[in-house]
């Protein structure tokens, strides 16, 4: 129960939506993600295509990308902040 009590009192210094960790990820990924070129697909498809021509799909309505990393971690990878930059939104947002 101390542990507890210690870690919420903890949790409730945090300034921001989202953890430390999170945001240290999402700025991470935001550095390598101004390395990628978006095309907008259809409806919410893009595809980013990186500086060797490899190429991911990424949803914004499924919350999904070609990668998997969104999917498994909740965190937008790379290439879905690749998108956000593109629609000039923040991937905060789309933290889950």
């Amino acid at each position: 129960m101390v542990r507890f009590c210690e870690k919420w009192e903890e949790v409730e210094k945090f300034k921001d939506s989202i953890t430390p960790y999170a945001k240290e990820m999402l700025d991470t990924n935001e550095k390598e993600a101004r390395k990628l070129q978006v095309i907008h697909g259809r409806g919410e498809w893009y595809e980013t295509v990186d500086k060797y021509g490899k190429k991911f799909i990424v949803s914004v309505a499924d919350v999904m990308c070609d990668c998997g990393m969104w999917q498994m971690s909740g965190l937008p990878c790379m290439h879905a902040i690749a998108v956000f930059m593109y629609r000039r939104e923040f991937a905060q947002d789309y933290v889950h």
